[in-house]
């Protein structure tokens, strides 16, 4: 059997304003990067934009780097849920607190419909 292999990739990242319902940054990429790779630009359209008191993202967005992007150049606060890479360590001191005091309160509020 002959297996096709797809070459052509539309990576796109959204951020959302999810009480006002308004997007609030828009990034796209012709290749196939992970979503760590747009965050930067991605949270910095959204604080130009709108400011926020909290910025709340998936998974895939899990790094130190991001963690420190909102919290010590945003000034604000960050909610990210820590990949699973089944480890007995955590690293990183705003993952540290991810892996302790994960907010289940503010996280669900990412998908409002």
């Amino acid at each position: 059997m002959l297996v096709e292999i797809r070459k052509h990739f539309l990576k796109t990242s959204t951020s959302v304003d999810t009480e006002q319902q308004v997007i609030t940054g828009f990034v796209a990429s012709k290749s196939q990067v992970r979503d760590t790779q747009h965050a930067k630009k991605l949270l910095r359209q959204c604080h130009n934009l709108r400011k926020s008191d909290c910025y709340v993202m998936d998974r895939g967005y899990d790094s130190e780097a991001i963690h420190r992007l909102i919290r010590e150049v945003l000034h604000v606060n960050s909610v990210i849920p820590l990949r699973s890479w089944n480890a007995d360590f955590v690293g990183g001191t705003y993952r540290q607190e991810m892996a302790t005091r994960f907010n289940d309160i503010i996280y669900p509020r990412r998908q409002k419909r």
